[in-house]
């Protein structure tokens, strides 16, 4: 399990940033709070999480790992929101599926 508010936790990996003294850099408050406006921005966009792990990690340079836990920290926080997200996933994925079934039959 993972605390997001650890400050031993690694940092997400920006693009280009070194490591000190072979050290890996800590987390701070900002990356913490700079991972959940990207995932707020995501959610938005109707992204399932390992959408938004990928986009995170491929546009913002953070760690699918680092993401995914803040991702789980929000659905521990906010269960009865991520439900409704989900089923409204879900809803969404059987839509699109019946209306490619719906189309290939029209054929």
């Amino acid at each position: 399990m993972c605390a997001v508010s650890s400050a031993s936790m690694p940092a997400p990996q920006h693009k280009g940033a070194s490591q000190q003294g072979g050290l890996p850099p800590r987390v701070g408050l900002a990356d913490v709070s700079r991972c959940h406006r990207l995932l707020e921005q995501c959610l938005v966009r109707e992204l399932n999480q390992r959408q938004a792990m990928a986009l995170l990690q491929r546009y913002a340079g953070i760690s699918p790992v680092f993401s995914g836990c803040v991702w789980r920290q929000l659905e521990l926080e906010n269960p009865s929101f991520f439900k409704a997200y989900n089923d409204r996933l879900a809803a969404k994925a059987n839509s699109s599926a019946h209306l490619k079934v719906s189309a290939a039959s029209a054929a």
